[in-house]
């Protein structure tokens, strides 16, 4: 069993809707015992649309709870689509980072590397032939950021890009 998805849909005023956000923000920032529509005791995620007509909002609320089956959801595998997305954005946010002549902070460059490795666990997707040789790129990496040598690691990048293309080249 996953956790329980809640959904919440209402028209508020101005008034009305600002108060209602503020409320959300005070419970989140507390725990306080305010009641909402929806039960924001164990949310996993919260999406919030809000769309506005002249003076009024129209508000609509999705709550996913992580439910007692979140410690078992944990050990399932993420699928690999969502996986690649997070990597792609990670990867992009290093390389941005390191292009403005920072290190990126070490939970951004752990993230990756961690997520990289998660990546060679599903074999049956293609590209275990690159694997080694994407490892040792991913290495080189983690080496340079350790050592807090910039340079070494905009190499190891253009190394990770260059694996990564010539596997995307023939998998995607």
């Amino acid at each position: 069993p996953m956790g329980s998805e809640t959904e919440f849909n209402k028209v508020f005023t101005r008034k009305e809707l600002s108060d209602y956000l503020r409320g959300i923000a005070d419970y989140i920032a507390s725990k306080s015992s305010e009641r909402f529509e929806v039960d924001l005791a164990d949310f996993k995620e919260v999406k919030l649309s809000i769309k506005s007509y002249d003076d009024q909002f129209e508000c609509k609320m999705k709550v996913k709870s992580q439910s007692r089956a979140s410690i078992t959801d944990k050990t399932k595998k993420e699928k690999y689509a969502s996986l690649k997305k997070r990597m792609k954005s990670e990867f992009e946010m290093i390389i941005d980072i390191i292009n403005n002549n920072v290190f990126p902070l070490d939970k951004v460059m752990n993230k990756f590397l961690t997520d990289s490795e998660k990546m060679m666990t599903y074999p049956d997707k293609g590209g275990k032939e690159r694997f080694d040789e994407y490892r040792q790129a991913c290495d080189a990496m983690k080496s340079a950021f350790e050592k807090r040598d910039l340079n070494e690691l905009k190499e190891a990048c253009k190394l990770v890009q260059s694996v990564r293309k010539a596997c995307h080249k023939i998998y995607k």
